[in-house]
C-alpha cells in the first residue's frame, strides 16, 4: 500500500495515528495520553485533531448506513 504525503510532518502524524488506533483498540489510556502530550509538544496537535474528526465522521456514516 502506497502512502502519499504532502509534507514531512505527515509521516509523523501518520505514525502517531497508528499508535492512537492501537491504543484505542486495546484501551491503553496512558499510551493515548502520552501520544497527545508528544503531539502538543512538537506542534502536531492539529494533525491529530483532523485524524480524530475524520474517524468520527466515518463512524457516523457507518452508523447511519446500518440504521437505514
Amino acid at each position: 500500500m502506497t502512502i502519499t504525503l504532502e509534507n514531512d510532518n505527515d509521516i509523523i502524524v501518520h505514525a502517531l495515528e497508528k499508535i492512537i488506533s492501537y491504543a484505542k483498540e486495546n484501551q491503553y489510556i496512558f499510551l493515548a495520553q502520552s501520544i497527545w502530550w508528544i503531539s502538543s509538544i512538537i506542534g502536531l496537535q492539529q494533525g491529530i485533531l483532523t485524524y480524530i474528526d475524520n474517524v468520527r465522521k466515518r463512524s457516523d456514516i457507518m452508523i447511519r448506513g446500518v440504521s437505514k
